[in-house]
């Protein structure tokens, strides 16, 4: 024979209580307003990590580059029309006239060069088109800032390839606003890699107690101060023989 619970317990055992409810409601909220904070950062990293698996493989392009130019990274800007050899006594003026000589033979993709958040950048992916010279890595189509006039007998620890810089891309430093050049990563991060192949996602931190500017530091060769490891000094980047060439922002 079947037990009828009174309709008050029956009530009771059909559904939540109001005060259930609000509790079930209560942690829902809570656990959004963490969402909101973790998932941007944790996609963020996944950023930073596809742009540095990205400028590894940049650097690997230069190598083979320097394995056939008597160990010399680009430095000269490209012919012109089909033909993406160097030209002679005709220094690259940006980072993209300088990686452009990576195509074909040693870059098979425009998309390596690319960082979608960054200002430097189109909103829109590259087009992959390098049919010539003129329409490959194209202004918008490349984040990176590299070091002109290296080798691979060049000081290992020497940044050769990195997030495009504030300004025209050759400052020393990054910037805390993100809707600006040289501000991807919001000052905080860089993705750096050396001469000899290694790197990271670099910690950044102010230049000179800048509030705005910061960057990946080091000790100085003179009088051992912190700078920048983009900051010019002797036996370092110099800015002549080593000469930092910034990316071509969006013409539009």
């Amino acid at each position: 024979m079947k037990t009828r619970l009174p309709s008050a317990a029956r009530s009771t055992a059909a559904g939540f209580t109001l005060i259930e409810l609000l509790v079930v409601i209560t942690i829902i909220i809570l656990l959004a307003g963490l969402a909101v904070g973790v998932v941007p950062q944790a996609l963020e990293k996944a950023n930073q990590v596809q742009c540095l698996s990205n400028a590894r493989q940049v650097n690997l392009a230069l190598r083979l580059f320097a394995d056939d130019h008597d160990g010399n990274f680009p430095v000269n800007a490209a012919n012109g029309g089909s033909d993406f050899t160097p030209k002679d006594a005709s220094p690259a003026s940006s980072s993209n006239d300088a990686f452009k000589t990576l195509f074909p033979a040693y870059a098979k993709q425009e998309k390596l060069f690319y960082v979608g958040k960054s200002k430097w950048c189109n909103t829109s992916a590259p087009d992959e088109n390098f049919t010539t010279v003129e329409q490959c890595l194209k202004a918008g189509e490349n984040d990176y800032s590299y070091v002109r006039g290296l080798n691979t007998t060049s000081d290992p620890n020497l940044p050769v390839v990195f997030n495009g810089l504030a300004g025209d891309g050759t400052s020393p430093y990054y910037v805390t606003d993100k809707t600006k050049p040289g501000g991807v990563w919001g000052g905080r991060k860089a993705i750096v890699v050396y001469v000899d192949g290694h790197g990271g996602v670099e910690t950044c931190t102010p230049v000179a107690g800048n509030a705005t500017n910061y960057a990946p530091q080091r000790t100085s060769t003179a009088g051992g101060t912190k700078k920048s490891i983009f900051d010019t000094d002797d036996n370092w980047i110099d800015g002549t023989n080593f000469k930092i060439i910034g990316p071509l922002a969006p013409t539009s």
